[in-house]
């Protein structure tokens, strides 16, 4: 078994939700709610305000994809090693409905790794 990495173990510590402090994540009132290394999982919870609206009254695309990355990179952070890095290559996003302003829990999985 590996030295899981500093940000899983800052979560275990906390013992429960935990505020998310980089500047983006924060302005969108990011918490990481759940990180399962056994799972490879991990919940976080968002609450974009009015600001990150769009013209038609709704949060904007770019905004949902990026609470979606954050939540794909935590779900990495309980597989990765400390020391260890990844990144997102590629991510496509089918919209099925609207997201308004409001509290929202993301959740994504670590299905494995890649080459490196």
């Amino acid at each position: 078994m590996h030295e899981p990495h500093p940000i899983l173990r800052a979560f275990q510590a906390a013992g429960g939700p935990l505020a998310m402090t980089e500047p983006l994540a924060k302005s969108l009132g990011g918490a990481i709610v759940e990180m399962d290394a056994e799972q490879g999982r991990a919940v976080l919870a968002f609450e974009p305000d009015e600001s990150f609206k769009q013209g038609g009254g709704v949060i904007h695309g770019g905004i949902v994809a990026t609470m979606l990355d954050y939540a794909m990179a935590l779900a990495c952070f309980t597989r990765v090693a400390q020391g260890q890095s990844f990144a997102t290559v590629s991510l496509t996003t089918h919209f099925l409905r609207s997201v308004l302003p409001g509290r929202h829990l993301v959740r994504a999985r670590s299905t494995g790794k890649g080459p490196g």
